[in-house]
């Protein structure tokens, strides 16, 4: 994540995306894998381009709430002292053992290994958004339909072993069990029923932590 590189105005779609986010990185775990690491690099980050504390609320609310097991670590790199003050803000509403999991401006060659770890922050992933190629590659290896949602096998098909095709679950961005109680629970977090699902920006991998 890079507050950085935002370019779109606050909105509930943002909190979908990140959602969104998390739920294709569940998807790309490998088996045995429960969690994952999220690393926040602050370099170039602006007060205009920081997210507010109403944001990062509730921000903390879905991974504390919805992802407290597949939330492995929060790295937050590069965190200048101006930008010290989002952090004592927002310290009041991190539970003890989110809080736990947070690290600032740490040593990530100590926490990830360098085949994971991109190059900017002094690894061996060397990463390059295409985003025509990144689409249909995400969209393949996560098993979603072309336009973002989840997919689920015609029912009656394999029993009458009639071709394996799929059909799209809804017309909405995939929608795990965390989007619904996120929706349900706290309107002023949900997204319209009708955004479609948003191509992703330019940003580094999340992580899975070893």
């Amino acid at each position: 994540m890079r507050p950085g590189r935002e370019n779109t105005e606050t909105s509930p779609r943002q909190l979908r995306h990140l959602v969104w986010c998390l739920e294709r990185a569940k998807d790309l775990m490998p088996p045995g894998q429960e969690s994952l690491v999220i690393i926040v690099d602050y370099k170039s980050t602006t007060l205009r381009t920081n997210p507010s504390i109403s944001v990062a609320r509730k921000v903390l609310h879905i991974l504390q709430q919805h992802y407290v097991e597949t939330l492995g670590r929060a790295l937050v790199v590069n965190l200048p002292m101006l930008l010290s003050f989002f952090y004592k803000g927002i310290s009041p509403f991190l539970d003890p053992v989110t809080r736990d999991k947070m690290r600032f401006n740490p040593d990530l060659h100590e926490l990830i290994s360098p085949e994971q770890l991109d190059a900017d922050f002094g690894g061996e992933h060397h990463y390059e958004f295409e985003p025509n190629s990144y689409w249909d590659q995400i969209v393949a290896a996560c098993g979603i339909a072309p336009d973002g949602t989840r997919v689920q096998k015609i029912e009656g098909e394999e029993s009458s072993g009639e071709k394996d095709e799929t059909t799209p679950l809804s017309t909405t961005p995939s929608t795990s069990s965390s989007e619904t109680a996120l929706e349900e629970k706290h309107e002023d977090t949900s997204i319209p029923k009708d955004v479609s699902a948003p191509h992703l920006e330019q940003k580094s991998p999340v992580v899975v932590s070893s």
